[in-house]
């Protein structure tokens, strides 16, 4: 019998003057297999889901940043060109902050839009809404635009 174990699994380590037991290879080989196992099992796990993480990715697609600034001039209607096709548009400045959705149906909406949304490939028109002044584009106030580009285009 085993005068030392290992510290981790506590493996048999004989000194020179124990007895060897065929028990002692048993349980240490018993134990070596419980953890090479668990081991196996857990790279398998992380495995599956690497593998499910790659796929939602693969999902989400490429995406650039696009920062510009601009100053209203007051008029009506503004547009904006942009490198590639925009997914999200978010405009903050004057008195408000907004999230414009591209797309069949454009959107735009949070806190004082006031604008209707015209699309033309990678190009944006925004036109005022209403008899107010135009929120997006009031004369001389500053505006900070980041659009989320669609880099496959």
């Amino acid at each position: 019998m085993a005068t030392n174990h290992t510290a981790n699994y506590q493996l048999n380590q004989w000194e020179a003057t124990d007895q060897v037991l065929r028990t002692d290879f048993n349980e240490d080989n018993s134990k070596l297999d419980t953890a090479l196992k668990s081991l196996n099992t857990t790279a398998q796990e992380h495995a599956a889901q690497l593998s499910q993480l790659q796929t939602s990715l693969r999902k989400c697609g490429d995406c650039k940043l696009h920062y510009t600034t601009y100053e209203g001039n007051g008029e009506i209607s503004r547009t904006f060109t942009f490198p590639h096709k925009p997914v999200y548009i978010f405009l903050f400045g004057g008195t408000s902050s907004n999230l414009m959705i591209p797309g069949t149906a454009p959107l735009c909406f949070l806190a004082g839009c006031g604008a209707n949304l015209s699309w033309s490939g990678n190009t944006l028109t925004m036109t005022q809404r209403g008899t107010s002044g135009p929120e997006f584009n009031r004369k001389e106030n500053i505006y900070y635009m980041l659009a989320l580009l669609d880099a496959a285009e």
